[in-house]
């Protein structure tokens, strides 16, 4: 270890500190912003120090943590950075959380584990965490340093959920973006986050720094230089170490003697050439050194091994060559014992001389590609150790070896973007490439947060592009379209759908392709005719052009928008022929989701065991193909089958498997899908707060083809607390969004359920209204969907036409309605005897009893004359039988 210059000017932070860490029993957070270079790190050493030499002392003792620095890629996982504060506050006070962290682990790994069990679970973890850290009698003080390492707010997120439950801690956060951090957790935490700016040192400072530099490192500087480097370095010490280390290795600095400002001022280029000339000595390559420098500006943190790997260098060798590095000032050491440069340097190592050993980046994207393929076969051997650890019940070396992969598996993604921002510069055909390699990739495994930060080098790519470059240029749009798809910007996919089509160079291939996501995108804004033209339009043309693919995802897309209107059959029609020509020629993705809509549609016919082991196949594709997105979806049809035929817990539990792939990958259109399906679940069980609260979160992100069923469902809700014109508005509001996008079936059912509230209105004289216009809008209608409703909402009004006296008109609606039941219906909650008796509890009320008593006789006679009726529902003569009574 080096000699560090004791600290400088910094004795107005320290005191802020010092009193905040002095406050015992609060809970106290100070976020320290600076650019590079000025002495973030330095300080958290120097009140660590402090403090670590305090703690014996202290009345009730003070737990002083080590750093936990995010150039480390393991702590942007929040369980691991949980277990890490765990680790290093009381490792013996956290052992119940231990072993609900292994237990969590477990969880995670297994399929059959629903999300409700598993959502159980991290809240246990989360509460074991927080239950363990209040045994602790001291307070601790927790340090964190390179904030701005962690990309987006999700590890931020959770941090301010578990600082929000504890006390009697004192957390000191620095970076480059603190101040953004902290405004961040004081929102979540609504608590009083303390910031501090921290400043460049001054002249005054900075001089006495470098007398105690050269002091501890037995040099002599010229005044003259002293006086270059206080006024280049602009109070960065970083700058003045560097100098005085590279003096103290005989390195010339001759530069700063010879460019003597007049004024004492040097320009903003004389200050760039004063960082170019403290390194440039580094491209010189002549030392192992040298090269270990460069390296970790591109690939971090480092240990030996690892160097021993990417240098081709003996192990014995490497070990040497890292304890040289563990000297150097601009060297920080983890905790981990692995090594990374400061930040400052490995900006300036990038931009100086990076540029200069490899202009065309060769050498570094070697480097790189090296370290993602030893990091693939690192994971494969912990996973195996995981394997083994499992197997011989060891459940402490389990959980650690999980964590290693999972830290593994981030480094791994971090340098292919590091990678990709390499080659970005050089070739342009190699970036499309990998950029599209990449973006199939996080597709295909379903790591969509990794996806997105492909996005603005995707667009950047676009624009570097050349005329000639069409194909280039046409597969990354595509895969554009399919990123605002995925993340419900349907407008903007639309727009960039309309503009390659009006591309002169078009291929024939490519003119299909945007004719599918055209059409996908038409009915996901509601226009479902213009949706269905489309793709009739590709897959005709996929036939003549024999484009196999093509035609499979039309007549897939085709299907889809069938079973929109209702037309069930026409919709299995294209499923089963896209399905056969999957088979044909192995496309497994494809025919995982044929299967799971072809169960769909089982479900709306009303076959259960069909439905369910179709299904339950496309899940088993899934998991042994790892298609996760189409498993969400076939989790989703689950539940729809399991609510569909009256079996809400497992349908709850199908869901919150669909709702946790979803969410982990913001998959917005589909979160709010799941949602509805549970907000079904909870109406089919009464609990209308539950149901609720899911619609509401399913309204946030929900596309135009879903909202009408959110106000279907909300309508629903409102009938159940007896709300009634705010259902009849929500039920309006949902017919006409149905009418608008035509979508069938609401349509359809909505109007039915209008029915049912004029008799909760007592508006019996509308039934000759609704008739007419049942008649006017549905009479033509043949679907399956449409007979089946049709028997339903010809009961309704037949109730009305009774309860206003208009009886033959009544009866003659009433056979009508019941074969038409009796011959369609598919559902035992719409069947002729379930109808009949929720008929009994409305009629029964309002309906004279000579009318009823006439009825009954009536229905009696007419169940007599029909075997189908006897067949279906011997059961409703009882009900007649107590009406003559």
């Amino acid at each position: 270890m080096i000699t560090q210059v004791p600290f400088i000017n910094r004795e107005e932070e320290l005191t802020q500190i010092e009193e905040l860490i002095g406050q015992w029993g609060t809970r106290r957070i100070l976020c320290i912003q600076a650019s590079g270079g000025i002495g973030k790190t330095r300080l958290l050493q120097e009140v660590r120090r402090k403090q670590t030499a305090k703690s014996d002392s202290a009345e009730h003792g003070i737990i002083v943590t080590e750093i936990i620095d995010f150039d480390d890629d393991s702590f942007h996982n929040p369980k691991n950075l949980l277990h890490k504060i765990a680790e290093i506050s009381d490792e013996k006070k956290f052992e119940p959380y231990f072993r609900v962290l292994s237990e969590l682990r477990n969880m995670e790994k297994a399929d059959s584990i629903s999300e409700r069990v598993l959502r159980t679970f991290l809240e246990k973890h989360e509460q074991a965490f927080t239950d363990c850290f209040r045994t602790i009698r001291s307070r601790v003080v927790l340090f964190m340093d390179t904030c701005e390492a962690v990309q987006g707010t999700e590890l931020w997120d959770y941090l301010a959920k578990i600082i929000s439950q504890i006390e009697n801690i004192f957390i000191l956060i620095t970076g480059r973006n603190a101040k953004q951090v902290g405004t961040f957790l004081q929102e979540k935490t609504q608590e009083n986050i303390r910031f501090i700016a921290l400043k460049p040192l001054n002249k005054e400072a900075s001089a006495k720094y470098l007398t105690h530099k050269q002091r501890i490192s037995q040099v002599s500087l010229e005044p003259e230089l002293i006086r270059n480097l206080i006024i280049l370095a602009q109070g960065r010490p970083i700058l003045l170490d560097l100098a005085v280390e590279w003096r103290l290795r005989e390195i010339p600095l001759d530069w700063l003697l010879e460019n003597t400002p007049e004024e004492g001022v040097f320009s903003e280029k004389q200050i760039e050439e004063f960082e170019r000339q403290l390194i440039c000595h580094i491209a010189d390559t002549q030392l192992f050194t040298d090269w270990l420098i460069l390296l970790m500006a591109i690939i971090y943190p480092l240990n030996a091994r690892m160097i021993a790997e990417l240098l081709d260098m003996p192990e014995h060798q490497a070990n040497t060559l890292f304890e040289q590095a563990e000297k150097f000032v601009f060297v920080k050491q983890l905790p981990d014992k692995r090594i990374s440069l400061h930040d400052e340097m490995r900006r300036m190592i990038n931009k100086y001389v990076w540029t200069s050993v490899d202009p065309d980046g060769e050498r570094q994207r070697d480097y790189l590609e090296r370290q993602i393929r030893s990091l693939g076969r690192r994971i494969e051997r912990v996973q195996e150790e995981e394997k083994t650890y499992r197997y011989q019940k060891d459940i402490s070396e389990e959980l650690n070896a999980s964590m290693i992969r999972e830290s593994l598996e981030q480094e791994r993604w971090e340098l292919k973007k590091r990678l990709l921002d390499h080659i970005l510069p050089a070739d342009i055909d190699e970036t499309v490439k990998v950029i599209t390699d990449l973006f199939d990739e996080s597709t295909r495994i379903y790591r969509l947060f990794f996806r997105k930060s492909l996005i603005e080098r995707m667009e950047q790519c676009i624009r570097r592009l050349s005329a000639k470059h069409t194909a280039e240029r046409y597969e990354l749009k595509k895969r554009l379209i399919k990123y605002f798809q995925d993340c419900g910007e349907y407008q903007k996919a639309s727009d960039l759908v309309t503009e390659i089509l009006q591309e002169e160079a078009i291929l024939p291939e490519q003119q299909i392709d945007m004719t599918i996501q055209n059409a996908n995108l038409h009915i996901r804004l509601g226009n479902l005719e213009q949706g269905i033209a489309d793709f009739k339009s590709a897959a005709s043309v996929s036939k003549k052009q024999d484009f196999q693919k093509y035609l499979i995802r039309s007549l897939n897309g085709l299907g889809w928008a069938y079973r929109n209107q209702g037309h069930f059959d026409r919709a299995l029609e294209n499923y089963l022929e896209a399905y056969h020509l999957s088979l044909d020629i192995g496309e497994y993705k494809q025919i995982a989701l044929l299967l799971n809509n072809i169960s769909y549609i089982y479900a709306r016919k009303g076959k259960f065991q069909s439905a369910l082991e179709n299904c339950r196949r496309a899940l088993e594709l899934c998991k042994d193909r790892e298609f996760r997105r189409i498993m969400g979806f076939a989790y989703s049809t689950q539940g729809e089958i399991y609510i569909r035929f009256e079996h809400p817990k497992e349908a709850t539990e199908s869901y919150e498997k669909a709702l946790d792939i979803f969410q982990k990958e913001a998959d917005s259109e589909w979160v709010s899908t799941v949602q509805c399906g549970l907000a079904a679940v909870h109406l089919s069980q009464e609990e209308f707060d539950k149901a609720e609260e899911h619609l509401n979160q399913a309204i946030q992100n929900a596309p135009e083809n879903l909202k009408h069923r959110i106000l279907y469902y909300m309508s629903r809700i409102h009938i159940g607390r007896h709300q009634l014109n705010d259902a009849r508005q929500k039920l309006e509001e949902s017919r006409i969004l149905s009418r608008k996008i035509g979508d069938y079936f609401y349509d359809y059912v909505t109007f039915l359920k209008l029915i049912e509230l004029a008799y909760e209105f007592r508006e019996y004289g509308q039934w000759k209204q609704f008739n007419d216009e049942h008649n006017r809008l549905y009479g033509s209608r043949k679907s399956e969907m449409d007979l089946r409703l049709r028997g339903s909402c010809m009961l309704s009004i037949a109730n009305l036409a009774l309860c206003s006296g208009e009886y033959e008109e009544a009866l003659a609606v009433y056979k009508k309605s019941l074969m038409m039941m009796v011959k369609y219906e598919v559902l035992w909650r719409y069947s002729v005897g379930e109808q009949i008796r929720r008929a009994d509890k409305q009629i029964r009320e309002c309906v004279r009893k000579d009318l009823l008593v006439k009825l009954a006789k009536d229905m009696i006679l007419c169940w007599k004359e029909n075997q189908a009726l006897m067949l279906n529902s011997p059961e409703s003569l009882l009900i007649f039988q107590e009406w003559v009574a």
